[in-house]
């Protein structure tokens, strides 16, 4: 279950690397889900992303440390911080281009209510795409 306090520390944990916690919810008892630390199946899921340039100093300070000829960079960086984030609260991180696939889109449209733009991509009321 995810409770108030636990989300509240994460995002500020989050928010050390420009990054924010966009939403969350509960799984009910017949949806698919990713297996947590223990291996058992996760029974929650929070999702991370970023609005606005908070996240670029970040990057590009960690950038400075890394081969310039590192394949796929910001994809590397959002890997170590949101994955070192839920390591410190006992969680797991997956990402959209983890095999096998895990159904973001639809986690996004529950978490935050999103609705897909005419072209399908999905649109927040805040943020755009």
């Amino acid at each position: 279950m995810i409770f108030e306090r636990s989300t509240e520390d994460i995002a500020a944990a989050l928010a050390a690397h420009g990054l924010m916690l966009r939403g969350g919810f509960n799984f009910s008892g017949g949806e698919e889900t990713p297996s947590g630390l223990s291996g058992a199946a996760a029974r929650s899921v929070l999702l991370v992303g970023q609005a606005g340039a908070a996240p670029w100093p970040h990057f590009l300070r960690w950038r400075e440390d890394q081969s310039q000829t590192i394949a796929d960079p910001l994809d590397i960086w959002s890997r170590e911080m949101i994955g070192a984030v839920a390591k410190k609260f006992g969680a797991r991180a997956v990402s959209p281009s983890d095999t096998p696939y895990l159904p973001f889109q639809q986690w996004a449209m529950q978490a935050e209510g999103l609705k897909p733009s005419p072209l399908g991509i999905l649109m927040h009321p805040q943020y755009g795409l």
